[in-house]
């Protein structure tokens, strides 16, 4: 039987809540609540999941706040047995309540190290597309020595500024693989969580955004991305060398940060600053409609 989130009742809600916990390691079920029903996921109608019986035997959600302008990515696919008939139903019943939005572009991203076999999505007519490569850079304090030019300024997110982030981080990663917008809701939540967020501007002119996190020992570069106007214009290596100063500031033990394999521009610049490829974070399949 297939349900989204919203049609489960309590005890299946449950189930599959210890499920995903179990699947990300996350800490506590409240944490996986909040994601199920992000608004990413239509508030939980579409996230699907697949029973037989009691047991729950997967699970698909589908990330539709890219929908307005084509796109749709598929993810947390999870099979208790690795077949193709709950991969079918899964996906097809996610298809068919994609429909309202019009024609689309579906993607489905597989994290590791949850595998299947490349065959599975072949078989539905999905086509290998690109990767996302964790890249990570140890002894932060011995890398980096920031000094920023007198026209560079940076400026945390605030309520004031919460519009010039979100147009910021909305341009830097248009059209892109790894594109997601930013609405005022999803700032709002940053600056409520304390979380390090903030604009690059060059001249007082907004050029690029950062969004960082700390687990621990470890600095995360969530998210860091330079207006099409001003790419490969030296922006992006002041705007790392500022984050990479922060972290060295913060006293972390290493830097970590995932890039589609297809920005070797972005690759490149990590690796003058010492990052190096750990290995694969995701991989993407599209959907070719055959």
């Amino acid at each position: 039987m297939l349900k989204t989130f919203n049609e489960l009742g309590d005890t299946e809600k449950e189930h599959l809540l210890d499920f995903m916990k179990q699947k990300h390691n996350w800490k506590t079920i409240l944490d996986v609540d909040r994601y199920i029903k992000a608004e990413i996921f239509g508030g939980g109608d579409f996230f699907f999941t697949l029973w037989q019986g009691k047991k729950i035997m997967g699970t698909l959600g589908a990330i539709v706040c890219e929908a307005h302008r084509g796109e749709v990515f598929l993810v947390d696919l999870h099979l208790v047995e690795e077949r193709l008939a709950p991969l079918k139903q899964l996906f097809y019943a996610v298809k068919k309540k994609l429909t309202d939005f019009g024609e689309l572009s579906i993607k489905i991203g597989i994290a590791f190290p949850h595998t299947y076999p490349d065959s599975l999505f072949f078989d539905i007519g999905f086509v290998k597309t690109y990767q996302f490569l964790q890249m990570n850079l140890v002894s932060v304090r011995h890398t980096t020595n920031f000094v920023s030019p007198t026209n560079y300024t940076f400026s945390d997110v605030t309520l004031e500024n919460q519009s010039c982030f979100c147009q910021t981080h909305n341009d830097a990663f248009k059209n892109t693989a790894n594109s997601c917008t930013l609405n005022v809701k999803d700032v709002e939540d940053m600056i409520t969580n304390k979380e390090k967020a903030g604009i690059c501007y060059l001249s007082g002119k907004a050029v690029g955004m950062y969004h960082l996190k700390k687990d621990e020992g470890t600095g995360w570069i969530d998210s860091i991305g330079v207006t099409p106007t001003f790419q490969k214009q030296g922006v992006g290596s002041v705007l790392l060398g500022y984050v990479l100063n922060h972290f060295s500031l913060l006293c972390v033990e290493q830097v970590k940060l995932v890039v589609v394999d297809t920005n070797h521009h972005a690759i490149k610049l990590y690796q003058k600053f010492g990052f190096q490829v750990e290995k694969v974070y995701s991989q993407w399949f599209e959907y070719s409609g055959v």
